[in-house]
């Protein structure tokens, strides 16, 4: 049995997934009579802000395929322009974009490596457009499968948000 006016420390630890404002109850019961219930229940209120620091990310516009017939088979090349965009709160450095087609619209191990490109640095809230336009292995349509530019592929600039990089577009039609 613990001695008369014996406290306790409870700690709670809250990590936070999202901005926003998190609540984080706790209630404290022993196996004892307690004499004053009311004051084993604290609280916190937590307001969690939105990070600080660049974040890239990117828009899909003008994607085609042209095909033409050789004597070696059919030759396509795939174009269109992938708007990078710092959404953050603070500049981004130069990087790259690479683009890939992929079977998937998940960026794996097999999908076809087009190009890189740099991109300059950016201001919050600036773009920079990025022109892909690539011939793909003669037989290989885009036809059924995925555009994808990998911002910062180099991984040269520490941002926010790295999830957001993989920019999909398709199945490509």
């Amino acid at each position: 049995s613990p001695p008369a006016g014996a406290t306790a420390t409870v700690v709670v630890n809250l990590v936070a997934q999202i901005p926003g404002t998190a609540d984080n109850p706790a209630y404290v019961k022993g196996d004892q009579g307690d004499p004053d219930m009311a004051n084993n229940l604290a609280g916190a209120s937590v307001n969690v802000g939105e990070a600080s620091g660049p974040d890239l990310t990117g828009l899909w516009s003008g994607i085609r395929e042209t095909c033409r017939i050789t004597r070696h088979g059919t030759v396509c090349t795939i174009q269109g322009t992938l708007d990078v965009t710092n959404v953050g709160d603070a500049s981004a450095g130069r990087c790259n974009v690479t683009f890939f087609l992929s079977s998937s619209p998940a960026l794996t191990p097999g999908a076809t490596e087009l190009r890189t490109q740099p991109i300059p640095p950016l201001r919050p809230g600036a773009y920079a457009r990025a022109n892909v336009r690539a011939a793909l292995p003669t037989g290989l349509r885009a036809a059924g499968r995925y555009l994808i530019g990998f911002v910062d592929s180099g991984n040269l600039v520490t941002e926010v948000r790295e999830r957001n990089n993989t920019i999909v577009f398709g199945p490509i039609y």
